[in-house]
């Protein structure tokens, strides 16, 4: 019983040493068609270009999300691809891409679809 307990206990205190990365959130509106759509953006940690990075979601009356994978960074702008496929409003951005980066205490977010055409920029402010 001692053989097995042991492991246990080191894996629980390694695991308990280890810090938890918490992931950032970013909230805002967009306007479209004189009418504002919310926008929660989550960003996960991430190392590597193909990393799983989070989610950006849209209120109504978008009502779709879509899921980021880390695509790399140049300079001070991160580039995140949509991955899936967004239903309504998100379908125009399916196959597109985010760019992100900070401005003062707000994050300045782009989004493109997939002929590179820019559909939207957005200032979001943590939330704390």
């Amino acid at each position: 019983m001692a053989r097995i307990v042991y492991p246990l206990v080191i894996a629980a205190l390694m695991a308990s040493a280890v810090p938890a990365f918490a992931a950032d959130v970013y909230r805002g509106a967009l306007t479209d068609k004189d009418r504002p759509v919310p926008v929660t953006l989550t960003i996960e940690a991430h190392k590597y270009p193909g990393d799983a990075a989070g989610q950006i979601r849209f209120g109504e009356p978008w009502a779709c999300d879509l899921k980021l994978e880390f695509s790399g960074t140049n300079g001070q702008t991160d580039t995140y691809s949509f991955k899936g496929a967004g239903a309504g409003a998100c379908s125009a951005l399916n196959l597109g891409f985010m760019q992100s980066h900070l401005a003062g205490t707000s994050l300045q977010i782009e989004l493109f679809d997939q002929k590179k055409a820019s559909r939207q920029k957005v200032s979001l402010t943590p939330v704390k």
